[in-house]
């Protein structure tokens, strides 16, 4: 699978927040929902639970609740439900909103196996069940595309309609790409000192800081360890849970034959990409201007890629943008969901 390495950069600085690789921790160390976390507490207004799966798995799930049609919220690779904690709350005058947290990640289970797309899939489909839901649209981030496409193919009566978000267009045909070998190297973030380390609310305040926006207070609660004195860590994955994933890379998917909304980020500057672009050398500057030049081609392959790749596609185009459109620019990409989900494909 070809992920924008834009991602990339942004999970780095995760690893480069906790001072550790994803998964290296101590055993003495607890997932800071257990501990007590300073001053930050997740004010979501969501109700939080678990379904199990038909495999013995156990599933963390947010339910905000709303008036409308289903919508399930699925999120980005090592990310859990609580990413949306700021955004789903933006929708349920419209729709119920509910938050899956993949198996792996966050609150829910890490079962060696389990992976493959069509499980995955599965795994929403007990969560439907479970809510007695028995239609939903599902909106899928990144990586979530892969269980979208899957339950879409394997469960065409539960599902209304696709948002996808910074997504690329599987079952198309793929424009050509340079192998990553041939990929030009990228300026990394400044490294976190000890002191960005030293608290929760240190850490978010550096990925404020670092890339102009932060991830959820949830989410950080959910997916992030810190030791006996409350200082980070590393976050909850282990490296094992990354690689059981891979193979998702390798499966084959048929066209989407629902409506698809499909949300993408474009860059218009190096800033976009490079929230610390202004801290760069002269000499890094370049290094970012390249990278940003490289990676302006590939976003416009992947927009030719949805263009001709899905029978019902409504492409919409976010200029100026990052990964994380929906944290950013919140208010617009529920406007677009909504606008979507009302039936306008203009």
């Amino acid at each position: 699978m070809r992920l924008l390495w834009r991602l990339a950069v942004l999970l780095i600085v995760l690893g480069t927040v906790a001072g550790i690789a994803c998964g290296e921790r101590e055993a003495a160390e607890e997932p800071a929902a257990m501990i007590e976390a300073g001053a930050l507490r997740d004010e979501s207004p969501h109700r939080s639970d678990f379904v199990e799966t038909s495999d013995g798995v156990r599933l963390h799930y947010l339910d905000w609740g709303g008036d409308g049609p289903a919508v399930v919220l699925l999120a980005g690779l090592g990310l859990s439900g609580h990413i949306y904690d700021e955004f789903a709350p933006l929708l349920t005058a419209r729709f119920r909103v509910v938050a899956l947290t993949r198996r792996g990640f966050g609150e829910s289970d890490q079962p060696q196996d389990g992976y493959g797309s069509a499980r995955l899939a599965n795994d929403v489909l007990a969560l439907l069940e479970a809510l007695g839901i028995e239609r939903a649209s599902l909106v899928g981030h990144s990586i979530a595309v892969h269980e979208v496409y899957r339950f879409a193919e394997l469960y065409p009566d539960r599902i209304d309609r696709v948002v996808l978000l910074d997504t690329r267009c599987l079952g198309c045909e793929e424009s050509p790409v340079p192998p990553r070998s041939q990929w030009p190297p990228q300026p990394l973030p400044p490294q976190a000192t000890v002191a960005d380390n030293a608290s929760l609310e240190a850490a978010r305040a550096y990925q404020q800081r670092i890339f102009g926006f932060q991830f959820p207070t949830g989410e950080y609660l959910a997916t992030v360890y810190t030791d006996s004195t409350g200082a980070v860590k590393g976050s909850v994955p282990p490296n094992a849970i990354f690689e059981a994933m891979r193979p998702l890379q390798a499966e084959e998917y048929a066209r989407l034959d629902v409506p698809v909304l499909a949300l993408l980020s474009v860059p218009r500057m190096p800033r976009d990409m490079f929230g610390w672009y202004g801290e760069l050398s002269t000499e890094d500057k370049v290094i970012a201007d390249q990278a940003f030049e490289f990676t302006l081609a590939l976003e416009e392959a992947r927009l030719q890629e949805w263009k001709r790749g899905a029978d019902e596609v409504k492409v919409v185009e976010l200029m100026s943008a990052n990964h994380f459109a929906f944290l950013w620019n919140a208010q617009r990409v529920a406007a677009e969901i909504e606008s979507f989900m009302a039936g306008d494909s203009n």
